[in-house]
């Protein structure tokens, strides 16, 4: 059976080009290479779904190859309309931790059971445990072959089955590899929103400890940095600013082994106010106190440790005894504590992939340039948000212009 469309990849992307077909009157199939479609979705949030955001500034999202692309398809399907589908498909939005919007049930598997209904009422069939290996030019469209050798066919196609991160979700990066091969144009691939490996010692020390900070790099003689819960592992660095940085830093591995993160572990203290505060905890309170207690109150214990050490204090020594040298070493680490990333935790545990389908390589609509009737959309393109629902309105999105278009008659 021949389809109008057939869409490969059946999460939030897929979804949305599905429904936004069926909603023309198009008959769409969607092959999924799990048991159910949606299954990425039910991990977004921490399981509670942080669907799209209430700020939607162009600065949340990345991509390496046409900025104003990117930014035409994110205009095309804004906030606005993800909240009017949302609602309309029973889905009732609420913002949380900020301005993320979750479902009032705070629930992930619920909006995915919903976009299931929404495809059911769309009358889109669907094929499970189909895991695309090949996709052909047929007379009449294109043609989905399976690992099995199962066959599908569709007057258009869209790909929408993801990037390499989390793998055991499905997303392995196989299809974005056979189209790369055959020519599609590609961005470097990359994980991103994924915690950091690094260099030093110390961190076996640090592991579990979780301190408000800013982390920074420099990428493209430009300084990246975010504020936020900064994670320490026995490996390195994770947490949300670690995630927003992540893709820049992934990327430079690339062509260097190693990069530099700088971490001001005061963010809200200048210089001058953590002196005055470390030379009254050291020099006027400190003739009772050691280097240790001296720090009590406004330093996690392990840090305190790692950070005197560091300093080449001795922690049980008179805090009043360090000298002027020593306390210039720990203002210096405090504000500027400098961590060699040796590399990244992997797709395993990346949140989503950095690169893709080149955007100079599509129209505006999506559609290949050299492949009529072939259109990508989410994260197989080459677009990454930061933390906080952008990745899944960039899915929104990109699904919604894709599947629209697909949908134009054709002869």
């Amino acid at each position: 059976m021949s389809y109008d469309c057939i869409v490969i990849g059946g999460g939030a992307a897929g979804i949305m080009a599905a429904c936004t077909a069926g909603n023309q009157g198009k008959s769409v199939l969607i092959l999924e290479v799990n048991e159910t479609v949606g299954k990425k979705i039910l991990a977004t949030g921490n399981g509670r779904c942080n669907f799209t955001n209430d700020y939607m500034g162009i600065e949340c999202f990345r991509t390496d190859t046409d900025f104003q692309k990117m930014e035409s398809v994110l205009n095309r399907f804004t906030k606005d309309d993800t909240l009017s589908f949302f609602e309309e498909i029973g889905i009732y939005g609420k913002i949380r931790f900020g301005t993320g919007y979750y479902p009032l049930s705070m629930q992930a598997s619920q909006v995915r059971d919903a976009l299931v209904l929404a495809l059911k009422k769309r009358q889109i069939s669907i094929v499970y445990n189909f895991k695309c290996i090949k996709i052909e030019k047929t007379d009449f469209g294109y043609r989905a072959i399976s690992t099995d050798g199962k066959k599908y066919s569709g007057k258009t196609c869209i790909v929408t089955t993801g990037g390499y991160a989390s793998p055991k979700t499905g997303s392995d990066g196989a299809l974005y590899y056979y189209l790369k091969k055959n020519g599609i144009k590609t961005a470097d691939v990359v994980p991103a929103l994924v915690p950091l490996k690094c260099t030093e010692t110390f961190f076996k020390s640090l592991q579990g400890v979780r301190w408000e900070a800013n982390v920074s790099v420099s990428h493209n003689n430009n300084v990246i940095s975010n504020q936020g819960e900064l994670q320490f592992t026995k490996e390195g660095i994770s947490g949300i600013p670690v995630f927003q940085i992540s893709r820049f830093i992934a990327k430079d591995l690339l062509t260097q082994k190693k990069c530099t993160v700088q971490i001001d572990l005061y963010p809200d203290f200048s210089k001058e106010v953590l002196k005055e505060q470390f030379e009254k905890r050291f020099y006027d309170e400190g003739w009772y106190k050691t280097s240790h207690e001296a720090l009590i109150g406004i330093m996690n214990d392990k840090l305190i440790d790692v950070l005197l050490e560091l300093s080449g204090i001795d922690k049980t020594e008179s805090a009043s005894s360090i000298s002027e040298s020593q306390l210039k070493s720990l203002l210096r680490l405090c504000k500027n504590f400098s961590v060699t990333v040796c590399g990244t935790k992997g797709f395993e545990f990346a949140q989503t992939t950095a690169g893709g389908i080149d955007l100079t390589a599509v129209s505006d609509d999506l559609e290949s340039l050299d492949h009529e009737g072939l259109y990508f959309a989410g994260e197989i393109l080459d677009v990454d948000g930061i933390c906080g629902g952008y990745n899944l309105q960039w899915a929104w999105a990109s699904g919604y212009v894709a599947g629209l278009a697909a949908s134009f008659e054709r002869e």
